[in-house]
């Protein structure tokens, strides 16, 4: 699980920051979700996920240590 704060990478929006993580009822079905804004646009879009989705692909960014060995 990811927590506030935390740089992902969110499908085809590239990096976003986790901006906050809470219950919405959406059809009567009470669920916990990553509200994520695109780095890149200056906080105008705003993402909702179930934190429980997996058909959503999320992956947490690599550190620079990492980055380095792999170029």
């Amino acid at each position: 699980m990811f927590n506030i704060g935390d740089l992902v990478i969110y499908s085809a929006h590239g990096i976003c920051k986790i901006d906050d993580i809470c219950d919405k009822t959406v059809s009567g079905i009470t669920r916990t979700y990553y509200v994520l804004h695109p780095m890149d646009n200056n906080h105008q879009l705003t993402i909702s996920i179930p934190v429980n989705n997996d058909k959503v692909v999320m992956l947490e960014l690599i550190h620079q240590e990492e980055a380095n060995k792999i170029l």
